[in-house]
């Protein structure tokens, strides 16, 4: 739903930004999430949907016909931390390494993310490391 559900207003937005959400408004069926548009594909309910790549990739029964262009996709982050009193801040902690490690690119890439390292921006800062659907 793009009045409201986040995958729904960066769908809007993606389509303002290719020139093509006037078309498109009022032949849209919003659903309760991506998983359930990606359904609605697979069963023939639906055309087509504009779901995050990352949902695509693990669906092999749907087929990425049309990607947005790079300027008009969102910038969605994925953050992750450790809950200060955690009683498994230890595993929390061994994930987020994990997960972090350069190791893991081709990992993440298969799945439909981009990683992005920035540089620090104050000698006290550290780079990091972002993962993108």
């Amino acid at each position: 739903d793009p009045s409201h559900v986040p995958s729904g207003i960066y769908a809007r937005q993606a389509l303002e930004c290719v020139g093509i959400w006037e078309a498109l408004q009022n032949q849209l069926v919003p659903t309760l999430d991506v998983r359930a548009a990606l359904m609605a594909v697979r069963s023939g309910a639906a055309e087509a949907a504009l779901v995050y790549v990352t949902d695509a990739a693990i669906d092999r029964e749907v087929e990425v016909v049309i990607r947005i262009p790079a300027p008009c996709q969102p910038d969605i982050q994925y953050t992750t931390g450790v809950i200060k009193h955690s009683q498994r801040a230890l595993l929390a902690i061994q994930f987020i390494t994990f997960a972090s490690e350069t190791t893991q690119e081709a990992r993440w890439e298969r799945y439909g993310f981009m990683i992005r390292t920035t540089a620090p921006n104050t000698p006290n800062d550290s780079a990091s490391r972002s993962i993108f659907p």
